[in-house]
């Protein structure tokens, strides 16, 4: 997965040992991930990505603090460092 991430953001078209570059049905941006929609792109990351409703929990470019009000118990359990 960290090679497919790694080719989906660097700007070349060589394949990492385990990562994936441009082909039929596939096109990384080769460009730094803006939003997570990105993520969900990169192949094998579909299913880690999401949750059973859709959604998810990863942060991407974070440009603030955690929302106590709106955040997730999973996110807030990790910044309470109670992993």
């Amino acid at each position: 997965m960290i090679d497919c991430l790694l080719d989906w953001v660097d700007p070349d078209d060589l394949v990492r040992l385990n990562g994936a570059e441009a082909e039929e049905g596939y096109q990384p941006a080769n460009a730094l991930l803006v939003r997570i929609d990105e993520l969900k792109k990169v192949k094998g990351w579909d299913t880690i990505t999401s949750t059973r409703d859709g959604t998810t929990n990863l942060p991407v470019n974070s440009t603030g603090p955690v929302d106590l009000a709106w955040a997730p118990r999973d996110v807030l359990r990790c910044t309470a460092g109670l992993y």
